[in-house]
C-alpha cells in the first residue's frame, strides 16, 4: 500500500495504465485518441523544421542587429519547443516514424 503522500502525488499526477499516462479511476484513452495524439504530434515536429526556412529572412527586418539576434533565438526556442512537445505527444514511434520518412535509403 503506498503512503498517503504517495497515493495523493499518484492521483494528482496521473498513473501509467496500459502504457499511456491517465488519471486514477479514468479509462485508458480510446484508440482513436491516442491516433490524434500521434498525428498532431508528428504534424508539430514536422512544421517545427519550417522555422528554420524564415532565419535568412531575419537580417532584413527593419529591426537593430541586437533585436535580430533575439528574434533568431525567440524563433529557435519556439521550433525547439515545438519539436520537444510534438516529440511527447506522438512518442517513440513519431520519433520513429518520421525518421523512416525522411532518412535517406541507399536503394533509392
Amino acid at each position: 500500500m503506498l503512503p498517503a503522500d504517495a497515493a495523493y502525488w499518484a492521483w494528482i499526477l496521473g498513473v501509467r495504465e496500459g502504457g499511456h499516462l491517465t488519471e486514477v479511476g479514468m479509462a485508458p484513452q480510446t484508440q482513436r485518441g491516442r491516433r490524434v495524439l500521434f498525428w498532431f504530434g508528428v504534424i508539430l515536429m514536422v512544421l517545427s523544421f519550417g522555422i528554420y526556412l524564415a532565419y535568412p529572412a531575419v537580417p532584413f527586418l527593419p529591426i537593430s542587429g541586437w533585436a535580430g539576434g533575439g528574434v533568431a533565438v525567440g524563433m529557435s526556442a519556439v521550433s525547439w519547443g515545438m519539436f520537444l512537445v510534438g516529440s511527447v505527444l506522438a512518442g517513440k514511434e513519431g520519433v520513429a516514424y518520421l525518421k523512416r520518412r525522411f532518412s535517406r535509403r541507399a536503394d533509392d
